[in-house]
């Protein structure tokens, strides 16, 4: 008697992405077939075999002929320090433990008239005692490890040309302004910008409304005083104050900032 076969419109096909388990799985039911039907039709065939799979201890490896592929980038963590943060706050602590360097490093009125440009860049490294080194230089780092890992183009760009921004605004519509030193306007000002980048605009999302809002209060705390007295930092010259019209250009260069981002990154997605 003449054994069981599929008709040929019956026959199972074989699955349209093969794999190295179905060859294995047909190679062992081998036996059970019926020796006038092992001659199969094309389409039943065993599939060719392909590269054996080995599961490694992380379930997200898999090595294919001894060939490592690398974890998805959720898998990895990668510390990436803001190096650019890092660098300003160790040139600001090397200028600071050298008290020599001030006079030739800080924004001067006089010595900026002079062509003495630099000081456009080193008088915002330059601070007037530890504790405004310390508030300066602390709040830069937060900012650097917090949004500026995540907005590191932002950050950089800001570092560089926030400077040049906040002094042509104290050298043209400040003359009063005859020093001026310390970081505490660019932190303000990659705070704004950053804080306004991350803010989804859900109103659940309430921290980064909440930083605007202190630093809104902050500003004008400065204001109301005067600049007088430091506001809350004591500086070692008596006749420093806090220069507002500084903190007041970098909110500009920030609000400008986040405008020409937004309207830079709609135009590159219309593209």
């Amino acid at each position: 008697m003449r054994p069981f076969c599929f008709p040929r419109k019956n026959r199972p096909r074989s699955p349209r992405f093969p794999v190295a388990a179905d060859a294995s799985r047909l190679k062992n039911l081998r036996p059970l077939i019926p020796a006038d039907c092992r001659r199969l039709p094309r389409t039943f065939r065993a599939p060719p075999r392909l590269p054996a799979l080995r599961r490694l201890r992380a379930p997200s490896l898999t090595a294919i002929n001894g060939a490592v592929d690398s974890p998805p980038p959720q898998a990895r963590f990668r510390f990436r320090a803001p190096w650019f943060f890092c660098a300003v706050a160790a040139a600001a602590l090397v200028v600071q433990l050298r008290p020599e360097w001030r006079e030739a490093l800080v924004y001067d009125r006089t010595a900026l008239a002079h062509g003495e440009w630099w000081r456009i860049w080193t008088g915002q490294i330059v601070h007037f005692g530890w504790p405004h080194f310390v508030a300066d230089g602390g709040l830069l780092l937060i900012v650097g490890f917090t949004l500026g890992r995540e907005f590191p183009r932002d950050s950089w760009v800001g570092l560089l040309l926030m400077p040049p921004a906040i002094c042509g605004v104290l050298y043209w519509l400040d003359p009063t302004m005859a020093r001026y030193a310390g970081l505490s306007a660019v932190n303000l000002g990659l705070l704004l910008l950053l804080a306004a980048r991350s803010w989804r605009g859900d109103w659940r999302d309430w921290f980064w409304p909440a930083i605007v809002v202190i630093y809104a209060v902050e500003l004008g705390y400065e204001i109301w005083k005067g600049g007088h007295g430091g506001g809350f930092i004591e500086f070692d010259d008596p006749g420093v104050k806090v220069a507002t019209s500084a903190h007041l250009a970098a909110v500009g260069y920030a609000l400008v900032a986040w405008g020409v981002g937004a309207w830079w990154r709609k135009h590159a997605l219309q593209k």
